[in-house]
């Protein structure tokens, strides 16, 4: 009853939002928050469409017809393209004959949140990319990631020579700590170890491959909504960091999120249904969830820390609520009994990911 008694007011607030007109249309506007921006740096063949594949979960066929013109030979690829939450940067043409790439890597490093250079573990000669690292002017800003592929063409024996000898190359290149990975695309080999270096690199993209699309038709339902979902935590966490105002901002993307999702399911949101899903959450939930527009409010108004503070919860509460929204909204979709154990696994499964990763 305690538990009720601290949803109602939340969701009297949260279903007129759901359902009015002040919440915007998914499918016309693109989310408030900034398009977090990769540079892909490599030559061409190294695998950098199969490494946009493994993020997004996008085919190549689809990732090939997706990148667009942006700037000389710069192209951009942006996941998804209507309402972006990630974008890659591509210089296409490095290293090849009569290509001045200067005035293009210029545009990517001014452009980019960070960079992940590609490489063939069979390919010695990468003296493009390696000039390119060691002219990029913004090192101390800019996160790296070394991604190391087509394993099975280099003997096991021989890999981990192999991968000493381009990281000293890369180490006298880019003077600044980078972590490298050894992947291989076509096995699936290597994706936990870089999906864990993504969420020290780019949270964002380590998000995207959270149930990447594997396994059950539940997760492949989510693998859909992630980029939806992770558009709208963002745009939670900007409104969060707002003293003061901002915890109610906040609940305008929930709510729109929550629209999006429940339209994906065919299932309509009711006061019923909503105070089911949340309820089954528990207390917990309910004195983090409800009691956040008072919580955030005050440590908001704390400056520096309390802002940091506000926008990552807002940032992963919204984040984890999309998830066992999606959960819970897929098993009434086919009138499949719906566990309180399970949403409460996946809502602290997808809140701690989102705050290890925000």
């Amino acid at each position: 009853m305690q538990v009720n008694s601290l949803l109602k007011p939340l969701i009297d607030k949260l279903l007129p939002l759901v359902h009015g007109n002040q919440v915007r249309a998914e499918t016309t506007e693109e989310p408030t928050s900034p398009v977090p921006t990769v540079w892909l740096l490599g030559k061409a063949g190294v695998g950098k469409s199969s490494l946009v594949n493994a993020i997004t979960g996008q085919d190549l066929a689809s990732i090939g017809e997706g990148w667009r013109p942006c700037t000389g030979q710069v192209e951009q690829h942006s996941f998804p393209e209507d309402t972006p939450v990630l974008r890659f940067l591509d210089t296409r043409g490095l290293g090849e004959a009569g290509y001045d790439p200067t005035a293009d890597l210029d545009y990517c490093r001014a452009h980019c949140q960070a960079v992940i250079a590609v490489m063939r573990l069979d390919s010695p000669e990468q003296g493009a990319v390696l000039q390119a690292l060691k002219d990029a002017p913004r090192k101390s800003e800019l996160p790296m990631l070394l991604v190391l592929s087509h394993q099975d063409r280099v003997a096991p024996v021989e890999l981990d020579g192999v991968v000493a000898a381009i990281e000293e190359k890369v180490r006298e290149a880019w003077d600044k700590a980078f972590e490298a990975i050894v992947v291989d695309f076509p096995q699936q080999s290597g994706l936990d170890e870089l999906r864990d270096a993504l969420s020290r690199v780019l949270p964002e993209a380590a998000l995207l491959m959270v149930d990447g699309g594997r396994g059950s038709a539940e997760q492949q339902a989510f693998h859909d909504l992630r980029a939806v979902v992770l558009a709208h935590a963002g745009t939670a966490a900007l409104a969060g960091a707002v003293p003061v105002a901002g915890a109610m901002a906040a609940l305008v993307p929930q709510a729109n999120m929550l629209r999006v999702v429940a339209n994906h399911h065919r299932v309509d949101w009711d006061s019923r249904n909503m105070l089911e899903l949340f309820g089954a959450l528990g207390s917990g939930f309910a004195m983090t969830f409800a009691g956040s527009t008072l919580a955030r409010t005050v440590v908001s108004a704390v400056p520096g820390v309390g802002t940091a503070i506000s926008a990552t919860t807002s940032f992963a509460i919204t984040w984890a609520l999309g998830r066992v929204a999606s959960l819970y909204l897929f098993r009434k979709s086919r009138d499949e009994p719906v566990s309180t154990d399970e949403l409460r696994a996946a809502y602290a499964a997808a809140f701690r990911a989102a705050k290890e990763r925000r």
